[in-house]
C-alpha cells in the first residue's frame, strides 16, 4: 500500500501483507481468463476499433446507467451502517465506521477509473438487441491472454460477480479482517492517541481503498446474463482536484447531448508482435461475430477484408449469429 509516510515500520509491514493477503484472494475471483470475451459494438464503433487498434475507455461514472455503480454503493454502506451498530461499545471501531461513513465515495479522491466492457459469449440476444437493435452489430473476440502486457496502459481485466450473497461475504470478509488488525494495533489507546500515530487514519484510507475496486466489480443479479468482463484502467489524477497534471490522454466524445470522458488504450503493439514471426503470438482480435443482419454474407466479406488489412498473414474466423432480425 502506498501513502505509508510516517507510519512506523512495523505497523506498515502488517498492514502491507494484509493487503496482499486480501488482494490474492480478491484476484482468484478473477482467474483464469476466458480463452476470448467478447466486445459488443456498432458497424461504427468496430471499424473505429479495428482501424484505430485501439478501445474506447469511458469513464466509469458516465456509463450508460449510473445505477449500476449507486447498486454496489448502496451495498457497501448497508454494511459500514450495520456494523456501526455491531462494534457501539468500541469507540475505536465505531469512529472507524463512522469515518469510513463520511469519506466513502466512488466519485471522491485524486483517482478516476476507466473501462470497457466485454462478455463470455459472443451471440447474446440482449447484447445484440442493445448494440444492434435495427442490425449491424458485431461482437469482437479478443484473446487476452498476452494482449495485456502489450496495450499502451497498464490494465486489469476484472469478472462482475452478480450473486448478492457472494458480494455481501467479499465485503464481510474484508472489513472482519481490517477490523481484526485495527483492534490488534490500537489495543489499549484511545481516539487520540491512534490519531497522533496516524493508525485510523491509513486504516480508513486503506480499506476505502480496497471498497472501492468493488463498485466496479458488483452489478444488480438482474444483468446476470451479460456475464460482463470490465478491463479497467485507473488514472491516478482527478482534473477537478489536480490542475497541474497532463491532461493529453483526456479525450471526449458526445452520447445522447452529454459529454463523456473517455481515454483511448492501444492494443497496435499486440498486432505487431502477431505479424513477427519469431515471437510465436496470435493475432488479438480471434474472432468477429456478425450480428442478426439482413446482409450477412455481404459483411462478412467487407469485415474480412478489414481484419486482412490489420495483419495480412491472420486468415479471421468469422462466425453469423443464427438469431433472426426480427427477434431483434
Amino acid at each position: 500500500m502506498e501513502n505509508l509516510k510516517g507510519f512506523p515500520e512495523t505497523k506498515a509491514a502488517k498492514l502491507n501483507s494484509l493487503e496482499n493477503s486480501i488482494l490474492e484472494e480478491w484476484w482468484r475471483f478473477h482467474r483464469p481468463t476466458p480463452q476470448k470475451l467478447y466486445h459488443y459494438t456498432t458497424a461504427e464503433g468496430l471499424i473505429g476499433i479495428l482501424n484505430s487498434t485501439s478501445f474506447w475507455m469511458t469513464n466509469l461514472r458516465y456509463m450508460n446507467d449510473l445505477s449500476e455503480l449507486q447498486y454496489s454503493v448502496d451495498l457497501i454502506e448497508n454494511i459500514i451502517e450495520a456494523k456501526i451498530s455491531e462494534f457501539a461499545s468500541n469507540v475505536i471501531l465505531k469512529e472507524f465506521f463512522n469515518r469510513i461513513r463520511n469519506t466513502f465515495s466512488p466519485f471522491g479522491g485524486d483517482a478516476e477509473v476507466f473501462a470497457v466492457c466485454f462478455c463470455e459469449q459472443g451471440n447474446l440476444l440482449s447484447q445484440w438487441r442493445a448494440y444492434g437493435g435495427r442490425g449491424g452489430g458485431y461482437a469482437i473476440g479478443i484473446d487476452f491472454f498476452h494482449l495485456l502486457r502489450f496495450l499502451s496502459k497498464k490494465c486489469f481485466l476484472r469478472k462482475i460477480i452478480y450473486e448478492p450473497a457472494k458480494q455481501k461475504e467479499i465485503i464481510v470478509s474484508v472489513i472482519e479482517k481490517v477490523c481484526g488488525l485495527l483492534r490488534e494495533m490500537t489495543s489499549g489507546q484511545d481516539i487520540k492517541k491512534a490519531d497522533s500515530d496516524n493508525t485510523l487514519p491509513q486504516f480508513c484510507m486503506f480499506l476505502n481503498h480496497i471498497l472501492g475496486e468493488y463498485i466496479f466489480s458488483f452489478k444488480h443479479p438482474e444483468f446476470s446474463e451479460e456475464q460482463e468482463w470490465r478491463l479497467v484502467y485507473v488514472w491516478d489524477c482527478n482534473p477537478i482536484l489536480n490542475r497541474e497534471s497532463n491532461f493529453n490522454d483526456l479525450k471526449f466524445r458526445t452520447f445522447g447531448g452529454n459529454v463523456i470522458p473517455y481515454c483511448e488504450v492501444s492494443f497496435n503493439n499486440a498486432v505487431k508482435a502477431s505479424r513477427q514471426d519469431d515471437y510465436g503470438l496470435s493475432f488479438p482480435v480471434q474472432e468477429l461475430v456478425i450480428g442478426p443482419t439482413l446482409n450477412p454474407d455481404f459483411n462478412s466479406q467487407s469485415v474480412a477484408s478489414l481484419l486482412t488489412k490489420i495483419n495480412p498473414d491472420h486468415y479471421p474466423l468469422i462466425k453469423k449469429s443464427g438469431i433472426p432480425l426480427r427477434w431483434l
